[in-house]
């Protein structure tokens, strides 16, 4: 993710007004699921960074880049994971179903082909400037 992004701000708004009206189960789940989607967003970011490098992935992996790569997309998906069984549980968000927004093609390939069976929408923006688009709201 770039720098600047409100997203974490607008959750917030999203759940202000009823946040501090939950039990702290509920808030419990709230910070759980920002965490893992931070996390999530964290790595993804750090890994596609990874692959841009020339001869970084053989240099970290050597002989078991299959192996490797493998187990840190298992790392980013556990992510993935934690941060969609924690939304289930917030009401707010369960009613519009869950969409990732992607910066570009790669990403939404990368998505599409880790969750072939997944339960939420993958929409690529096309790029950071087009991020606002009023269509990408729900």
């Amino acid at each position: 993710m770039h720098g600047g992004t409100k997203f974490y701000p607008e959750y917030f708004l999203e759940l202000n007004e009823t946040y501090s009206n939950k039990d702290p189960a509920k808030k419990t789940e709230i910070l759980n699921s920002l965490f893992a989607l931070t996390q999530f967003a964290f790595e993804a970011e750090l890994y596609i960074g990874y692959f841009q490098i020339p001869r970084f992935i053989e240099s970290i992996y050597g002989a078991h880049i299959t192996k490797g790569v493998i187990g840190s997309v298992a790392n980013i998906k556990r992510f993935a994971d934690q941060f969609l069984e924690h939304s289930k549980n917030i009401n707010e968000l369960e009613s519009r179903g869950i969409v990732i927004l992607t910066e570009g093609a790669s990403e939404l390939n990368f998505l599409t082909e880790l969750y072939p069976d997944r339960n939420f929408d993958v929409v690529d923006y096309d790029g950071e400037g087009n991020k606002k688009r009023k269509s990408y709201y729900l």
